[in-house]
């Protein structure tokens, strides 16, 4: 039997109708966690605006330091941080 990602596709197409703010980036990381998404970069470059649709905006507010070696921090910023700290 042969497994995809189509439920999850059609999940977060359906969730990212009635999500803001962190939410969806929550949701995805919970799925990743907890679930069994077969592609996650997949998933990942298909939603990664929604994901971090407010992401701009908090790194406007506060006084993180971004590094230099990422190159769209408005889109990576999230997943470098749950690398170095393993929190979301």
């Amino acid at each position: 039997m042969a497994y995809d990602d189509t439920k999850w596709i059609q999940c977060f197409d359906k969730a990212m109708m009635f999500s803001i703010g962190h939410a969806p980036c929550r949701l995805f990381a919970t799925t990743v966690m907890y679930s069994s998404i077969i592609d996650s970069t997949q998933i990942w470059s298909r939603f990664q605006q929604h994901f971090c649709n407010d992401l701009p905006y908090q790194l406007q507010q506060s006084a993180i330091p971004i590094p230099q070696d990422i190159p769209t921090p408005h889109l990576d910023y999230i997943l470098y941080h749950v690398f170095v700290t393993g929190e979301l």
